[in-house]
């Protein structure tokens, strides 16, 4: 071995021992010993062996980089989409009655609802004793039992179903309408709505209840709640609702209902507003899902007045 080779191994061993830096003469150059052992350890942590230059082995005991790569879910399949169900058939709470005129004369007629595909149809189950003037008067209609109550030529009237009879109060009106728990007279000249029992305090003038009149042409009833039509601009009809109950007034605003709802309505226990209208048809609506169907037509004659659904 050679001094230089010697001298750079005392170097380093004085390096990696802590120890100080000293030029070794070179009489004792002969006299050093090699690196003790745990030098030797200490340098082998430290200097990579294969490296020639004795660099630092940067990369040894170097944790890998983490992980990051990440599994994806499983698939998941869609729910199945729901089974398929047929539309609704339109069926009324009770029969549908109204007025209807024709060349032959005045008479009491169901209206049939029986599916919104078809099998519409008007059947007549008495002549009423009204002549066309009178029964042409007739806007609102209502039924309590086994009659129906009606304004006719500004006179409340009671009409049999069975014959078709009619009986005259001297109470007078603008519009009635009824159903099982009152007889409901509004009264442009007394600026009332009135609530009747029954036809014999209609035929005394004895109103139980009285409220502010619902300014419309037309109106319905069921139970405390009060409805009116009223014709918009452009074929559009206006429904008035009126709480009795709370006090409660509301409007729908125009709806288009192929038409103004010019002959009758009424608010069934079903919540629809069923009518009748000029162009002799009857339909139902909803004024909250504005759901409009026409359900048949009278065919010939002057049309239907009045319209009542129990």
């Amino acid at each position: 071995m050679t001094r230089k080779t010697w001298l750079g191994l005392a170097v380093v061993a004085l390096i990696g021992c802590g120890g100080k830096v000293v030029e070794p003469t070179p009489d004792a150059i002969d006299s050093i010993d090699p690196p003790p052992p745990c030098c030797k350890d200490d340098i082998g942590d430290r200097i990579n062996p294969d490296n020639d230059l004795g660099q630092r082995d940067e990369t040894k005991d170097v944790p890998p980089p983490p992980d990051r790569t990440t599994t994806p879910p499983p698939p998941v399949d869609p729910p199945p989409p729901p089974p398929y169900q047929p539309p609704a058939p339109i069926v009324t709470p009770g029969p549908c009655h109204t007025v209807a005129i024709d060349a032959a004369g005045v008479h009491l007629a169901v209206l049939a609802f029986a599916s919104s595909a078809g099998n519409k149809s008007v059947t007549y189950v008495a002549d009423v004793d009204l002549d066309a003037a009178h029964a042409s008067s007739i806007a609102s209609l209502g039924r309590q039992g086994d009659s129906l109550f009606a304004c006719s030529l500004g006179r409340a009237i009671r009409i049999s179903i069975a014959d078709g009879s009619v009986e005259t109060a001297g109470l007078a009106c603008d519009d009635v309408t009824a159903d099982g728990d009152a007889i409901w007279v509004q009264s442009a000249a007394r600026d009332a709505l009135e609530r009747y029992t029954d036809w014999s305090a209609v035929l005394e003038g004895k109103a139980d209840a009285t409220f502010g009149r619902v300014l419309a042409p037309r109106i319905g009833v069921n139970g405390s709640v009060v409805i009116g039509a009223v014709d918009g601009p452009s074929a559009t009809t206006e429904i008035l609702r009126f709480d009795t109950a709370t006090g409660e007034r509301t409007s729908s605003g125009p709806l288009s209902i192929r038409g103004p709802v010019a002959r009758g309505v009424d608010l069934a226990a079903d919540g629809y507003v069923y009518f009748t209208y000029a162009s002799r048809a009857f339909g139902r609506f909803s004024v909250e899902r504005g759901n409009f169907v026409l359900a048949g037509t009278m065919g010939d004659g002057e049309g239907f007045r009045g319209m009542v659904c129990q």
